[in-house]
């Protein structure tokens, strides 16, 4: 069963942000920054602003996602 995702920014914000790519093994606790998703179903798995967690790296290994784009931390 599909659990909610925590929004922890709005999308405009983690657009607007600085960030990098790392790979997906590496995103859990991280925020999206940009929209991640194959082709098919296109669908993204994780929209910006989210909190990537497990259950969407199961999805991004699934789908063949390596890397992901993610808000950078801030020091």
């Amino acid at each position: 069963m599909a659990t909610a995702a925590t929004q922890a920014m709005s999308i405009r914000e983690a657009y607007l942000s600085e960030g990098e790519t790392i790979p997906v093994r590496q995103a859990t606790g991280r925020i999206c920054r940009m929209p991640m998703s194959s082709c098919p179903p296109a669908i993204p798995v994780v929209v910006p602003g989210e909190v990537i967690d497990e259950a969407a790296i199961e999805c991004f290994i699934y789908y063949g996602i390596e890397n992901v784009e993610v808000v950078k931390w801030q020091k």
